[in-house]
């Protein structure tokens, strides 16, 4: 659905920024912006620095998330 929403065009950036919190909004319908107990798999270090491992991460998702997109 996020792609029919926004006129068959996935919103790559914008939903990368809502998962990596950059687009965290005070009044979010969802509730808190604090990290689920399944965040200790986004901080794990595999052998790489942190932070590139979180970026891997964030990525395979957004490919997930695009991949199973019907226009």
């Amino acid at each position: 659905m996020l792609s029919a929403r926004n006129g068959g065009t996935f919103p790559l950036q914008r939903i990368k920024q809502v998962i990596d919190g950059r687009d965290a909004k005070a009044n979010d319908p969802h509730g808190s912006r604090e990290m689920p107990v399944w965040g200790d798999v986004y901080r794990t270090d595999d052998g790489q620095p942190q932070d590139l491992n979180v970026r891997n991460r964030i990525e395979y998702l957004l490919a997930y998330l695009q991949d199973i997109q019907r226009n």
